[in-house]
């Protein structure tokens, strides 16, 4: 049976549908090898350090994170987001200073008030002292 006259036959509508078929190709294939699953990233692995990334994630700097048993788990796009807003990684390792702590480090406060948060001082507490009965 031929087409009727005016109607478009097979190889006009193929020919006419091929350059939507070349864009959705990839697309499909990607849908079919399924989405790549996300890469968590553990507290103690992360370059931020253990401590800074357990905390943050705690406060929410890393939306998607989750705890398991006594890690947290960071999305890798996420901490990778972090350390490019913070400007730069940080370095692989950390020395202790030898004189001041934390509080007199201004990234550290910088960070912490990215995240909502404030250092302040723990209260110092008095000892008792015991006296000889």
């Amino acid at each position: 049976m031929s087409p009727r006259p005016g109607t478009p036959g097979d190889g006009q509508i193929a020919a006419a549908l091929m350059p939507l078929a070349r864009i959705l190709a990839p697309l499909v294939a990607e849908e079919l090898r399924g989405a790549p699953a996300e890469e968590w990233i553990p507290h103690v692995a992360s370059p931020l350090g253990a401590r800074r990334t357990r905390e943050l994630a705690r406060s929410g700097a890393f939306p998607g994170a989750q705890k398991v048993g006594r890690k947290w788990l960071v999305p890798r796009v996420e901490l990778n987001a972090f350390i490019a807003r913070a400007g730069s990684a940080p370095p692989a390792t950390v020395e202790p200073r030898a004189h001041g702590t934390e509080d007199d480090d201004p990234e550290v406060r910088a960070v912490l008030a990215e995240a909502g948060l404030e250092l302040t001082p723990k209260p110092s507490r008095s000892r008792a002292r015991r006296t000889a009965p």
